[in-house]
């Protein structure tokens, strides 16, 4: 009996040995780690970010969890964690990941675990974001909408469907974002949850036939011409404007854009190319285009170069460049940011930093869009002082340090520059952004002139849900 006992005795202390060394080891790398994080150390962090991964268990990612405001304050140190997270299989660890996405202790953590769950790719992981559109925090439905939007799948747009449904009475900047997701996903753009709906229903859908729906191009133009019927060609989307031109048969445009029953054309007019309104059947247009009129969008929408914008808390970052003048810009955009100014809804709270080698805010914090600050910001608007440079970096800090908002809306006519008028890399303005808006997950809109970095611009709306156009004048 001794010897048996004594063999396996040792057999088992032989088997826990791994066990243990692992739990020693994992104590001297929590140590080191800590020591990392406290000394501000973002590449010793993250070289044992892979190493907690690797265990898997929820004990080896807990600090991870723990240091989410330190991770945030690097972009690569940030992706590092939701890439090294992204691999975890192991059940305890994969647990305490969802747990975050369901239950997360801040918004941070929530939005962090929406991230990882996003970066996994697993369609099982579909339902576990599509209940997270629940959500008492709008920050964390925004991002889960974000990360929905690049799963095209028929459970995925049928809730992004009724999530924009829910909100067509009220519009919001959820509302938009799903507007603009779905357009991507379905090659459709309809103004409201309910038109998708009725489009969608009652026609048998598959994972398969979703894929191959064609995505819109990036405003690539189409030629169109005006058939037999004379039409009424209209320039503002407004129930109130006139009737400018009548156009002839025959007459070629361009048509940019597309709304339920309406064309938005560039068509030459005495060698100048004008921008308005066409039906789609080319008969004459007895109404705006839906989509263009803040009557038609619903509450809480701003029209800014007829491209409706939602949100309750709106900022406008308005470029006070010299090139702005020199460009013959200036006048043509103080009105147009004026006429969005004129047509916010009350409840809508704004403000407007004009921005070139310093910020120059209206106010300090948004304001509700009564009839005597909306006045008050048109006359400030047409005051505005040009600059040398082109700060777009300190115009997004200021907007994103300011309580909330939830769209920025960028009019720009050149690229990002520094103190010393030196390009500021696209890159740059990505990470800062990503930076920023971690927890308050706003929309960004852009409006590009002429030499604007359009790209860059593209790409700051695209990821954001926003909407993005360039500007021909």
């Amino acid at each position: 009996m001794r010897p048996t006992f004594l063999a396996t005795t040792l057999v088992g202390c032989l088997l826990t040995l791994p066990v243990i060394a692992r739990a020693d080891n994992l104590r001297v790398w929590h140590g080191d780690y800590k020591k990392a994080v406290k000394a501000g150390d973002h590449p010793g962090a993250r070289v044992l970010l892979s190493i907690f991964a690797k265990e898997g268990t929820e004990r080896a990612i807990a600090p991870i969890f723990k240091t989410l405001d330190f991770l945030t304050t690097s972009e690569i140190s940030y992706k590092a964690a939701v890439s090294a997270l992204a691999a975890v299989d192991e059940k305890s660890g994969v647990k305490r990941i969802e747990r975050a996405v369901k239950h997360g202790k801040s918004v941070l953590e929530s939005i962090f675990g929406v991230d990882v769950v996003s970066a996994r790719s697993n369609e099982a992981d579909d339902a576990l974001l599509i209940g997270r559109l629940k959500d008492k925090d709008a920050a964390v439905r925004r991002r889960v909408i974000l990360a929905l939007g690049v799963r095209r799948r028929v459970a995925v747009v049928r809730a992004l469907i009724e999530h924009m449904v829910k909100r067509d009475k009220d519009p919001g900047v959820e509302h938009q974002q799903c507007a603009v997701i779905l357009t991507k996903l379905l090659g459709k753009s309809l103004p409201a949850g309910a038109d998708y709906k009725s489009w969608w229903d009652g026609t048998v859908k598959s994972d398969a036939e979703i894929k191959k729906l064609q995505s819109p191009t990036r405003e690539k133009p189409w030629k169109g011409r005006v058939g037999k019927s004379r039409l009424n060609f209209r320039k503002e989307a407004s129930t109130k404007s006139k009737v400018i031109v009548v156009l002839v048969p025959k007459t070629e445009f361009q048509a940019i854009g597309q709304t339920k029953s309406f064309w938005r054309i560039l068509v030459t007019l005495d060698s100048k190319v004008i921008e308005g309104y066409v039906s789609k059947g080319y008969v004459t247009v007895d109404r705006p285009a839906m989509a263009g009129s803040p009557e038609k969008a619903g509450l809480g929408a701003t029209t800014f170069y007829d491209v409706p914008l939602y949100g309750k808390g709106l900022v406008f970052l308005f470029d006070a460049s010299k090139s702005m003048v020199s460009g013959g810009l200036s006048k043509g955009a103080i009105s147009n940011l004026q006429k969005a100014i004129d047509s916010l809804p009350k409840k809508t709270k704004f403000n407007v930093i004009a921005f070139s080698n310093k910020n120059r805010l209206w106010k300090k914090e948004l304001e509700f869009a009564k009839d005597t600050k909306k006045t008050h910001a048109k006359e400030w608007v047409a005051q505005i002082p040009f600059g040398s440079v082109t700060r777009l970096d300190l115009a997004l800090k200021g907007a994103f340090n300011m309580k909330d908002v939830d769209h920025i809306i960028i009019l720009t006519d050149g690229y990002p520059s520094d103190a010393y008028n030196k390009k500021i890399p696209s890159a740059k303005i990505y990470a800062q952004v990503s930076r920023l808006n971690r927890t308050t997950q706003a929309r960004i809109s852009c409006f590009g002139f002429k030499a604007a970095n359009h790209d860059m611009l593209r790409r700051l709306a695209q990821s954001t849900g926003g909407r993005y156009r360039q500007i021909s004048k």
